[in-house]
């Protein structure tokens, strides 16, 4: 029986987030890629949000495209989850869920947003 976990996509201190793009890999002998749901954060917009899952199992790549729609551009300010993801525990071992420095933040003139620090994090099944 497999051990499930939670892993939360956070965005800090952002102003008028309208879109995102995270790219991040995982191990797939390790852990598998279970489900992903919309963050906390993402699902304050005034309208509606989106999010689109690319996801290569064999390799553990995972593009999550995520974005506000129906709010006049306003998107989202301050500090939360953009996505949760659930994953499950295949085997013992550790490696960094790495997030890309590919990934990618826009406001609602889509302008790109500088990312001042992207932490990735490290998993340990035991």
């Amino acid at each position: 029986n497999s051990a499930e976990f939670i892993v939360d996509i956070y965005a800090e201190e952002v102003s008028n987030l309208t879109g995102a793009e995270i790219i991040l890999t995982y191990e797939p002998e390790i852990i598998s890629l279970d489900s992903t749901v919309e963050g906390a954060f993402l699902s304050e917009t005034q309208g509606h949000s989106v999010t689109i899952k690319e996801h290569n199992p064999e390799t553990g790549n995972v593009v999550l495209t995520l974005a506000t729609a129906l709010d006049g551009a306003v998107g989202i300010t301050g500090t939360g989850s953009l996505a949760r993801l659930v994953f499950k525990a295949q085997k013992v071992g550790s490696f960094e869920l790495e997030i890309s420095e590919n990934s990618q933040l826009r406001t609602g003139a889509n302008i790109e947003v500088e990312i001042s620090k992207i932490v990735s994090g490290l998993v340990m099944i035991k």
